[in-house]
């Protein structure tokens, strides 16, 4: 009495392939809403004059400037730099484009793009470092909710 499989290889890789493309989903899911809560984050703390850390927004290309994209293999997937100065929003997308080129696998990148970010940051300002920090422990979180989704998603496999 011979045992037969009701299933073959092309069926154990169909599973396996719709798996990882689940992974890779929410992954990118897991990093845009950690990229966008970064920004938000980002682009809302207070100036000193309002009792911030944050900075004073003399021709809005700093804040435009900050941004985030989601990349996979230096290629972007996703991204948002969502301010209003045009020059600020393209100095953003240019550093985040140089900083994921060469890189393998999943990667968020955050900006703040203008040259001198560095500078305010050095003054004691707080430009995109509160939001660097809260965007890892963000994903880090989250990455927990997604090892559950995938044991969830492989029993309905």
């Amino acid at each position: 009495m011979a045992i037969t499989p009701k299933f073959n290889i092309a069926d154990i890789s169909a599973k396996f392939d719709a798996l990882l493309d689940f992974i890779n989903d929410e992954t990118v899911k897991v990093l845009q809403r950690a990229g966008e809560q970064a920004v938000t984050h980002a682009r809302t703390i207070p100036p000193p004059d309002q009792g911030g850390r944050g900075f004073k927004d003399r021709t809005a290309n700093l804040r435009s400037s900050i941004g985030y994209g989601v990349y996979y293999d230096g290629q972007m997937i996703v991204g948002q730099w969502p301010g209003k100065a045009p020059e600020g929003k393209a100095q953003g997308r240019a550093l985040a484009d140089s900083a994921a080129k060469g890189k393998k696998g999943f990667a968020l990148i955050v900006t703040a793009g203008m040259y001198y970010a560095v500078y305010v940051e050095s003054k004691g300002r707080d430009v995109l470092t509160s939001a660097e920090q809260k965007a890892a422990q963000w994903v880090k979180d989250e990455m927990a909710d997604i090892r559950k989704a995938i044991l969830e998603y492989w029993k309905k496999l």
